[in-house]
């Protein structure tokens, strides 16, 4: 069937509904387009007061705290079409404060916050419009950043040492604390202290670790939160030694064969010395031997001052730098001989040693008086010890000692040598 639309458009009362029915039509369609664009809250965003620090960096300065409190969150209403805004979540949303304009440290009140949809950065058009943001202001603090060293103090309760130990100086390792943060904090630091507590008697060095404690100038204790150590903790070192009284020695060296050297007489300036030491080792000590005497470089009148050398960890508690020992040589005498008597002793099966040297002339001799009154150079021996170099042959200048065999309390003061030729069997 064929529609006839001259009729239809003839027909003014079926017009007339048609006209209703479109312009109810179009109404519908704009409702529709009006409510599409809508809001929505979203709850719990997290506000980053740093977020614009680069604003105040040139400065020196930074946001030091929130006066609001840590972990500030806010509520943002955004605005925009009911299908986008619908999925937004806070994490897409970035609150931070607006610190334009802020050139000096201090504490600003109603400081303004944005908001940004980090999705849209770099969009050409936004997702949505921010409308609000509840609370829309904050209090930030603002100060400048700075960094000074303070030297760590120490403090010892209940330290007890027996009688038989002594203790030094409290140490602390390091001495110094590297500490960055805002100036208005800085300045309230006083004191940087390491404690200690005990309860036992200590009988050895002890290091205990403690965290560096800030006080301000009335002993009050200092928050960190603001502040950065360098080095968090210390160690507070407490040296504790064992005491003991030593006896003090010296040893002789070249000593001649049947040489009486427990008749040598000599006198110390100090016989004991005070020493404190690792109990494990000091306890090992009976004496302390401070050096030794040569005993060819005796002569009349013999005085020699030695320093005082420590085992490694033991103090000197006299604080003594040297003892003087001084040979006794009251009732002695002296003179010079011609010692023709020249050997060689542990010369090896296959080798000859050929003295070339005649006579040592000069042979400076001390003694007692009476052994001195007796002694002729027929007495005395002038001894070369090959065992004490490796032997090889041809002519060598070689070390003698000089002895007076079973004559008792006499030596050679000096050095002497002779001429050996040395040859193979």
């Amino acid at each position: 069937m064929k529609l006839n639309y001259d009729r239809i458009f003839s027909n003014k009362s079926l017009l007339k509904l048609m006209s209703v029915l479109l312009a109810v039509l179009a109404w519908l369609l704009v409702v529709k387009s009006i409510d599409s664009v809508t809001t929505r809250t979203i709850k719990d965003v997290p506000v980053d007061v740093t977020a614009q620090t680069s604003k105040i960096d040139p400065m020196n300065l930074s946001v030091v705290e929130d006066m609001d409190g840590k972990d500030v969150t806010v509520d943002v209403l955004i605005e925009g079409d009911q299908g986008v805004i619908g999925g937004v979540r806070p994490s897409e949303l970035s609150v931070g404060a607006d610190l334009t304009g802020i050139t000096q440290p201090g504490t600003y009140n109603n400081v303004r916050l944005i908001c940004t949809d980090l999705s849209s950065i770099g969009a050409t058009n936004k997702r949505f419009q921010v409308a609000k943001i509840t609370p829309s202001m904050i209090t930030v603090k603002i100060d400048r950043m700075v960094t000074r060293n303070f030297a760590v103090t120490t403090d010892v309760e209940g330290l007890l040492i027996p009688d038989e130990y002594i203790g030094f100086e409290t140490a602390t390792t390091p001495k110094e604390v590297t500490i960055t943060g805002p100036e208005s904090e800085i300045n309230k630091i006083y004191d940087c202290k390491v404690s200690a507590k005990f309860t036992e008697p200590l009988t050895k060095n002890t290091t205990v670790k403690s965290d560096i404690i800030l006080y301000d100038s009335e002993g009050n204790e200092l928050e960190k939160n603001l502040l950065t150590l360098n080095p968090e903790k210390a160690d507070i070192t407490v040296p504790v030694l064992k005491r003991k009284k030593l006896p003090v020695k010296v040893d002789f060296i070249n000593v001649p064969p049947d040489f009486p050297i427990e008749d040598l007489n000599y006198k110390l300036s100090q016989e004991f010395i005070n020493v404190a030491g690792p109990a494990s080792a000091i306890d090992a000590y009976q004496d302390l031997s401070i050096g030794h005497i040569n005993v060819s470089e005796i002569g009349l009148n013999y005085v020699e001052v030695f320093d005082i050398s420590l085992p490694s960890g033991f103090k000197n508690l006299d604080n003594v730098d040297g003892i003087s020992v001084e040979i006794d040589t009251s009732g002695m005498t002296e003179a010079n001989f011609v010692v023709k008597n020249i050997k060689a002793l542990n010369v090896p099966v296959n080798y000859e040693v050929l003295i070339d040297t005649v006579q040592i002339s000069n042979v400076h001799m001390i003694g007692t008086e009476e052994i001195m009154g007796t002694l002729s150079a027929d007495d005395l021996v002038a001894e070369i010890d090959i065992s004490e170099r490796e032997v090889s042959p041809g002519p060598y200048n070689l070390p003698v000692k000089i002895v007076a065999p079973k004559k008792g309390l006499v030596w050679a003061e000096g050095e002497y040598t002779a001429v050996v030729t040395i040859r193979e069997k």
